[in-house]
């Protein structure tokens, strides 16, 4: 099982939160097989999204199709959604 992690700043939680929930289903259809939101230090502004994926291949399968066919969908949505800078990513496998 591979997990990433996702950390970045946003406008407003509510705001940011009501257009991650609407990605679900698109994280779901690549494979996602849990999520969990975080805020680091109490702070609102300050988000991890941990997600599970059963495989390497489904990370790398997502990952490949947002760099390339969907890369400007993926950044219209986190502007869109009030992501603050770029995000912090990485991946790793659970042993």
């Amino acid at each position: 099982m591979y997990l990433t992690y996702t950390r970045h700043r946003v406008q407003d939680y509510e705001h940011w939160r009501k257009a991650f929930d609407a990605n679900v289903p698109m994280l779901e259809n690549a494979g996602v097989i849990g999520t969990w939101v975080v805020q680091i230090n109490d702070d609102p502004t300050d988000i991890a999204v941990i997600n599970t994926w059963p495989g390497k291949e489904n990370w790398d399968n997502f990952i490949a199709s947002h760099k390339f066919k969907n890369k400007d969908e993926m950044v219209q949505a986190q502007e869109k959604a009030g992501v603050i800078g770029e995000p912090e990513w990485w991946v790793g496998e659970v042993v």
